[in-house]
């Protein structure tokens, strides 16, 4: 349905502090102060929660039981299960999932509208953050780019990036009606060195 993707890039847009962290910086190489790399083993993968316990991952589908750290811009609020994981978005692919979870840590999520998370990722269960990105991989839009300090030392090791695009999975600006429903792609990058490298991109087309 098209009220999935809407609510796709409306995710994308809000769970970043960009929409506040003053005026937009242009987007091109990124460069940053030498630091030693982190590797992420697995599929590290977004996911939100609200309230009322449901919420959404994009990647690959999420399992029964896997749990997600959930993190605000100042601290690491806690870990959710997912209880069961149903796709979101029907068309030629998917990779939107509208998910369950259990709140076996009894996180405070009253009054959350939406709580942004890592799935496949260890993070400082203090410190980790959501961090502000200034710039963004090969010419992709910054205001839909979500960074990501996972052990609290101040620096995005993860950005998320989702955007609109074409068949190449290349950056495209596209208009959203009744009538067109632009193909939409989402991208992981880490911290290697003094540039970010792309752990995975997942491609969604005729997402209905």
């Amino acid at each position: 349905m098209r009220l999935a993707l809407l609510g796709f890039l409306g995710f994308a847009a809000l769970v970043g502090p960009n929409a506040d962290a003053g005026p937009p910086t242009k987007a091109g190489k990124v460069v940053r102060i030498e630091r030693r790399s982190k590797r992420f083993g697995g599929e590290p993968r977004v996911c939100s929660v609200s309230s009322t316990m449901v919420g959404y991952c994009y990647g690959t589908q999420p399992q029964p039981g896997n749990t997600v750290s959930f993190m605000d811009a100042t601290h690491t609020l806690g870990q959710a299960t997912i209880d069961k994981a149903d796709p979101a978005c029907k068309g030629t692919s998917n990779a939107m999932w509208m998910v369950h979870y259990r709140n076996d840590a009894a996180v405070d999520f009253a009054g959350v509208d939406s709580a942004t998370g890592l799935l496949d990722v260890t993070v400082d269960p203090h410190n980790a953050k959501i961090v502000a990105v200034d710039e963004v991989p090969r010419n992709r839009p910054i205001e839909n780019a979500t960074g990501f300090d996972v052990d609290g030392d101040g620096r995005r090791d993860l950005e998320f990036l989702a955007f609109t695009c074409d068949d190449q999975g290349e950056y495209t600006v596209a208009s959203l009606s009744a009538t067109n429903i632009p193909s939409t792609c989402i991208e992981m990058w880490y911290a290697s060195g003094q540039t970010f490298e792309r752990l995975h991109a997942d491609h969604m087309s005729n997402c209905y």
